[in-house]
């Protein structure tokens, strides 16, 4: 039993740390379209104390995951279309003039790239300090993540294509799982209620335990 337990608690653990990753993209990428955002003054030492802060470290992680996705020729940097596509895929769609506000906001040394260090500290200096998120309104923008056709049903390849691209290298196991988990009915898709179900149990319940 206590195995089945532990399997159990493990397999909770990983789906928690999925949901957190993406509720941290969603948050990060709406904390990027305020336009009272501004590059931090000394990336180098910013960057030092974000890697020192226990608390921001997986958060680092799940950021170097993303921007090595997107910069396509490894070159340790993004340019401006690169920085687009990615914000594109954390459920931004920005105008030319909004990408490029934000690739000078982010491009401190005016190099005309921006290196991991720069993304890094920019997207945490203007981080929400909002941590008590609604489970509901955060289960919509997760939805609007994962239903990329606007199907109103999400299909498996949808949603393990929707972590790939967020930089989650999650093995076909974790992935099956965790759709079934989704998938209460086992009709194969997750319908939407399912789905904001699933997300208010599982966060509803971790943000919520205080009341």
């Amino acid at each position: 039993v206590d195995v089945i337990k532990t399997q159990r608690y493990q397999k909770q653990r990983k789906v928690m740390q999925i949901l957190s990753s993406l509720q941290f993209f969603l948050d990060q990428a709406e904390a990027l379209t305020d336009t009272k955002s501004s590059t931090p003054k000394d990336i180098a030492y910013q960057f030092k104390k974000l890697q020192r802060d226990k608390s921001t470290k997986q958060h680092l992680q799940d950021l170097r995951e993303l921007f090595d996705c997107y910069d396509d020729d490894k070159s340790g940097s993004i340019d401006k279309q690169e920085l687009g596509q990615l914000l594109e895929q954390m459920g931004q769609h920005k105008s030319e003039d909004e990408v490029d506000r934000l690739f000078k906001l982010m491009d401190a040394d005016q190099s005309d790239s921006v290196e991991f260090e720069e993304f890094a500290v920019v997207i945490m200096a203007n981080r929400k300090s909002k941590r008590n998120v609604d489970p509901f309104k955060l289960a919509n923008r997760m939805w609007g993540l994962f239903d990329r056709d606007g199907g109103g049903t999400i299909e498996c390849d949808e949603l393990s294509e929707t972590l790939r691209n967020l930089g989650q290298n999650w093995n076909t196991e974790d992935i099956d799982n965790f759709f079934r988990d989704i998938d209460k009915d086992g009709s194969g898709s997750i319908e939407k209620d399912e789905f904001t179900d699933f997300i208010i149990e599982n966060l509803g319940a971790r943000k919520g335990g205080h009341h």
